[in-house]
């Protein structure tokens, strides 16, 4: 279980072969169903393309900012469980100011099913 991979595989069997996904199906976060089809964290051609845009959007629009010069000092994490650990292996804590008890921004995990919608609707956070 120590070496399996995670992330999401492209849905084609052409792929799922070539990974060697039938051979040493625990390494691997996708695998065959009993069908033949996809089963476990893949994804669709269009999918992957929608969130590369995402990705892309995304990264643009963090170097606008950074160039910009807006750079809050905004963990992610649950300020109920992380108050205070956060910032604790930050390297940058002595000059972001950022005090216990601000802000923090949530961190949303979502299960593969709520990616997918996600990205069939093209939702950016």
């Amino acid at each position: 279980k120590s070496g399996k991979l995670s992330g999401m595989i492209l849905d084609s069997p052409v792929v799922f072969n070539g990974m060697g996904v039938q051979t040493y199906p625990d390494y691997f976060p996708a695998t065959f169903n009993a069908k033949g089809g996809a089963k476990g964290n893949y994804y669709s051609l269009p999918q992957f393309h929608t969130l590369s845009r995402i990705i892309d959007d995304k990264i643009i629009s963090m170097g606008n900012a950074l160039h910009k010069g807006e750079i809050p000092a905004i963990p992610i994490g649950d300020a109920d469980k992380n108050e205070g650990k956060m910032c604790s292996y930050c390297s940058y804590r002595s000059v972001c100011g950022r005090e216990n008890g601000e802000s923090v921004k949530p961190l949303n995990k979502l299960t593969h099913i709520k990616a997918l919608e996600r990205l069939d609707g093209e939702e950016i956070e």
